[in-house]
């Protein structure tokens, strides 16, 4: 049987019937019927060639055939450091509902910004998000996509995506975890079956031996794309194809494609080749780059052969990135050589010049590799990270090797570039290269320094590379105060020795002071600033230095830079407004630089703020997008800080079993790195824990522990770690009078020293929790009414809450039931309002403890006007837009309802009022005031 081509020409890609796909085709059906039932996603997942795209794009049309609203990308792999390349392809034609795609912009603000977009066009009618090659979706583009994925619900917001099987991530929008349960769908597609097979080929060839079509189908292992390629490298000679191994089929598809351009016509070589090397391009810049030949011509012929595709906006890439690889790969290495220098020559933009003169450059070339060092800086600056590691990698490689001093400054910037990309481990692998190669002395201590810097998983042995930095540096006195300073950091803040860290520090201040370097000085000031504080010895106008040499100079690239560490010392301070300011715009600068190193500790310390202020929820979704990117960067030492905050606030929110996972891996990894503040931290929050399950033996006992490690450490902030505060409320409860006193002693000397309001409002609700645990209610009830009054102008809820529920307890020891009774149901609103649900529970107990009436029934006045909405027919939502108060809230009133009256239901809780069984006390409710019973459920 011949093997006789269908025509001398070649068909797009693009062009190809789907074939034998059918169920998966039904799949793709029932996603765009469904589109108007709520936020959903479908991802076609596969290998290269499989036919992802194919049936991504019958679907992206169908759902334009149905109305969509459709914002497509198509990301390619070299635009993976390019922020925000995906958000800019997906709104291009929505510009101004998005404002502030720009890579400026916090990407809390960019978020939102996109979740309003969405529901504003989803508003009028069903929007797609359609991405094509998922797994190359930049990372800031991502980050913003889960922002409002994660918020969507009703909204008729659908995702199509492909992605490569095997590539990592493979799905960078994590969808299968942040949709609500049911709405995100997967097709895995795999090999075509041998008829199916012969169908797809029968577009290329009319004819096919069964032996032929079987080898085809053995060597493409069912891959439509292989299989097509494998085809038309039959061309129109049978070659023997029927007799037994007359046939010769390339094993593999890069062999099939190379093939396939042997038979193209010589005139479109050139043509394909540049495009290759320009990755993605235009048909101007085609036109610029080529004055020679017909372009226009050239693309319509490469069109033909199904080599190019040029789009309705005139940018031109290939049908397949598999052919532009085969193409690029398949010059020889002096043609690719001299294709770079031709394109270096004609660019104009210096870093695209930098760029070709890399891979147009062999030897080492003093002048390129600073060209390539300028380039990554102007990147780094500019905010693409990746991009700049590339170039620096580039110009380590170009340096001379006998310029040891040029050698050596090129590979410090491509570890520092590497770290801020998110590539610790490989940076970390770099430094450790450098160390070893390079000779004793002060070269070697600027490398050693650099490579503390990094902060890896090893403490023990940073330290002693540092130590072995100070013997390196010799006589070079600014060198050896340099490295004192990174040796006071680790001591005093990792180590905790903080009388070590802090001598150290005052070496290397003095040092950076005599010397005049600003980079210098701004970090010696930071952190003798930083550890004086924690040692409840504060220095402000230290810290205001080293802020003040920041705006100056810029932030640090390895370490989160003055401005956030004086954020957490107005924390500390109680200073809420004031650290609020400071780290979101942290967040924001670091977003707006991708910097990968600076984000995920900026957000840790937001997370802090909005814990503190009582904003759980809110800080719950920071640490965990914090928690995210640390492990994306493989950044083990943040990860480990971020499970402490992560603790916390899992305590506040009351899932106490996360909340114990979390604090036991905080404390798993500050003993396996001697990290001792981190030990201290873990053990303060499995006692608060504790309390709030009112376990006080347990939270003595875990507290009691990081109160002495902190003093063996040297810390007596008690805003810093605040354990001590928590722990004579601990020892008090539990009965232990005179360690709780010695304890309130040791709280009144710190909180003296320090200038903390916050940790005077603590001293207060410390005198009161032991005052009422000695039977002294009246002064109880007056420091704890002080310590409320002082932490509510703070702004710190939770606090304000805890005085509040310990002065209901003293009020109800002290007979007065009614006043008891009206504290315990603030402190109880207060609780449920943040989502503090043990805390919550225990005020109510509390409550109803003090009004027995309450439980039976009775309803407070703000209970009765959420009640009787409810028996009109008001929603949530609508209640709280009625009552000015959140959902969250009418949701925890409700179930206070519930467990009151003793029933499950809205509909029992109506009947209940309408036959008079509760009686609704408090203010009546105007018709006026009642919202419009929904219609929807």
């Amino acid at each position: 049987m011949n093997n006789r081509p269908v025509s001398a020409g070649f068909e797009s890609l693009r062009a190809v019937e789907i074939v034998g796909r059918e169920t998966e085709q039904a799949q793709i059906g029932a996603f765009v019927d469904a589109g108007a039932d709520g936020v959903r996603a479908l991802v076609i997942r596969g290998d290269p060639g499989i036919g992802k795209t194919t049936l991504w794009q019958e679907a992206v049309q169908a759902c334009r055939r149905a109305g969509y609203e459709v914002l497509v990308t198509r990301p390619a792999e070299e635009e993976l450091s390019l922020a925000l390349a995906g958000l800019v392809d997906l709104f291009e034609h929505h510009a101004s509902d998005v404002p502030v795609l720009q890579a400026q912009a916090d990407p809390l603000v960019r978020g939102r910004a996109l979740l309003a977009a969405l529901r504003l066009i989803a508003e009028s009618r069903p929007v797609l998000v359609a991405v094509d090659d998922l797994q190359w979706l930049d990372s800031a583009s991502a980050r913003a996509l889960r922002y409002a994925l994660r918020r969507l619900d009703t909204e008729p917001v659908s995702v199509l995506a492909t992605t490569r099987l095997g590539s990592t991530p493979e799905d960078p929008l994590t969808m299968a975890d942040l949709l609500p349960p049911g709405r995100f769908d997967a097709i895995d597609l795999g090999p075509l079956s041998l008829a199916d097979l012969r169908r797809v080929v029968g577009r290329i060839v009319a004819t096919i031996s069964p032996r032929t079509l079987r080898r085809i189908q053995d060597v493409s292992g069912g891959n439509p794309l292989f299989a097509l390629e494998l085809a038309r490298s039959l061309g129109g000679d049978d070659g023997g194809a029927s007799s037994p191994g007359g046939l010769r089929l390339p094993d593999s598809m890069q062999a099939a494609i190379l093939r396939r351009l042997e038979s193209v016509p010589v005139d479109l070589v050139a043509l394909l080749e540049t495009a290759s090397a320009l990755a993605r391009t235009s048909v101007g810049e085609l036109r610029e780059t080529l004055p020679d030949v017909d372009v226009d011509a050239l693309l319509t012929l490469a069109g033909r052969h199904g080599l190019l595709v040029v789009d309705e906006e005139l940018e031109v890439r290939f049908s397949h990135p598999i052919i532009g690889s085969v193409v690029y790969g398949r010059m020889s290495p002096l043609a690719r050589r001299a294709l770079h220098a031709r394109l270096a020559r004609r660019a104009a933009d210096p870093d695209l010049r930098a760029h070709h003169l890399a891979l147009c450059t062999d030897e080492p070339d003093d002048e390129v590799a600073d060209l390539l060092a300028q380039a990554a800086q102007r990147a780094s600056d500019r905010g693409a990270v990746g991009l700049a590691a590339e170039f620096a990698e580039h110009s380590v490689r170009l340096t001379p090797p006998d310029d040891a001093d040029a050698a050596r400054r090129h590979a410090l910037h491509h570890i520092g570039y590497l770290t801020a990309a998110g590539e610790p481990v490989r940076a970390l692998g770099l430094a450790d290269r450098l160390v070893a190669r390079l000779p004793p002395g002060p070269g070697r201590a600027e490398a050693l320094v650099q490579r503390a810097q990094l902060e890896d998983d090893d403490l023990e042995t940073g330290e002693a590379l540092l130590v072995r930095a100070l013997q390196d540096a010799g006589a070079d006195a600014p060198l050896r105060g340099r490295v004192l300073d990174q040796l006071g950091w680790l001591r005093g803040i990792f180590r905790g020795d903080l009388m070590a860290g802090i001598e150290c520090a005052r070496e290397a201040l003095a040092v950076a002071d005599a010397v005049g370097d600003p980079e210098f000085q701004m970090s010696a000031a930071a952190g003798l600033s930083n550890m004086e504080t924690l040692a409840g010895m504060p220095r402000p106008e230290l810290m205001a230095k080293a802020v003040a040499l920041e705006d100056e100079i810029g932030r640090p690239p390895l370490w989160s830079g003055p401005r956030v560490l004086l954020g957490e010392q107005r924390l500390w301070a109680g200073d809420l407004p004031g650290a609020r300011a400071l780290l979101e715009a942290a967040v924001a600068d670091a977003a707006s630089r991708n910097h990968e190193r600076w984000l995920p500790y900026s957000l840790y310390d937001l997370a802090s703020v909005e814990s503190a202020a009582g904003n759980l929820v809110k800080a719950d979704g920071l640490l965990r997008q914090a928690l995210e990117l640390a492990r994306d960067c493989e950044d083990a030492h943040v990860e480990s800080w971020i499970f402490y905050r992560h603790a916390l606030a899992a305590t506040w929110l009351g899932r106490a079993e996360e909340a114990r996972a979390a604090a036991k891996r905080r404390l798993d990894a500050g003993t396996r790195r001697g990290e001792r503040p981190g030990i201290a931290r873990a053990r303060s929050v499995l006692g608060l824990l504790a309390l709030s399950e009112g376990d006080t033996a347990t939270a003595a006992r875990e507290l009691g522990e990081s109160v002495r490690l902190l003093d063996e450490m040297g810390f007596a902030h008690p805003g810093a770690i605040p354990a001590l505060p928590d722990a004579i409320e601990a020892f008090a409860l539990t009965g232990e009078g005179d360690a709780a006193r010695e304890l309130l002693e040791q709280l009144g000397g710190q909180a003296a020293r320090a200038g903390s309001a916050w940790a005077l409002a603590a001293l207060d609700r410390a005198h009161g929790v032991v005052a009422f645990a000695q039977g002294q209610t009246d002064a109880a009830v007056a420091s704890l009414r002080a310590a409320a009054s002082a932490f509510a102008g703070l702004g710190f809820r939770p606090d304000a809450a805890r005085a509040v529920l310990i002065e209901g307890r003293a009020l109800l020891r002290a007979g007065q039931r009614t006043a008891a009774a009206d504290a315990l149901a603030v402190a109880r609103d207060a609780f449920a309002a943040m989502g503090a649900a043990l805390w919550e529970a225990r005020a109510a107990e509390e409550l109803d403890r003090a009004a027995p009436g309450r439980a039976a029934g009775a309803l407070t006045p703000a209970e009765s006007r959420i009640a009787a909405l409810v028996a009109r027919g008001a929603k949530n939502r609508e209640i709280a837009q009625a009552l000015f108060m959140s959902v969250a809230t009418v949701e925890a009133h409700l179930t206070r309802i519930y467990r009151k009256l003793d029933i499950r239901s809205r509909s029992e809780l109506t009947r209940l009022i309408t036959d008079g069984s509760v009686v609704l006390s408090g203010r009546p409710l105007p018709d006026g005031d009642a919202p419009a019973p929904s219609q929807n459920v």
